[in-house]
């Protein structure tokens, strides 16, 4: 049996999936109508839960002295929260980076639906694309999105990270 929000897998005997909280509901009758009840009420909790959810990339300013780089601000850029987190297409963020060269490490702040934020660091592939990059989100079923970075045309993507 699985989560009727998240996909995950529950054990027999569970009142609430361990992922996401959303209540283990059996069907009694069958129905068509009964199924689309639990169907509703798993569409509501998903929405509610993303609702407070968000995905910010860290982005830091670097100065240099001499042969020294150090870190001259932080700033988080909300790439992706609420409803925009629900969809299956891609939610690019209006602005441009400038490219970089080798295996650029992300650093992302996730804020979920509890309002908890945890920094989470990926490395993702170089689009291989001259021109600049744009970043973006993609969000996926069970709670879960990807990052994406460069256009779109041509682009590449993280492993999947979890919005809870």
């Amino acid at each position: 049996m699985e989560c009727k929000v998240c996909g995950s897998a529950l054990e027999e005997g569970r009142v609430r999936c361990p992922e996401c909280g959303f209540p283990v509901m059996m069907m009694v009758d069958g129905t068509l109508q009964e199924k689309e009840k639990i169907e509703e009420l798993a569409r509501d909790y998903r929405k509610k839960k993303l609702a407070a959810a968000s995905v910010a990339l860290i982005v830091y300013t670097n100065e240099i002295s001499g042969d020294q780089v150090s870190v001259k601000a932080q700033e988080c850029i909300v790439l992706a929260s609420g409803e925009k987190l629900s969809g299956h297409a891609i939610v690019w963020y209006p602005e441009c980076f400038a490219r970089l060269d080798g295996h650029p490490t992300l650093r992302l702040s996730i804020v979920n639906s509890k309002g908890e934020t945890r920094v989470q660091s990926m490395e993702i592939a170089n689009p291989q694309i001259q021109d600049f990059w744009q970043i973006g989100v993609l969000p996926e079923a069970g709670f879960k999105c990807r990052l994406v970075l460069g256009n779109a045309d041509k682009y590449t993507v993280t492993e999947s990270i979890s919005l809870l």
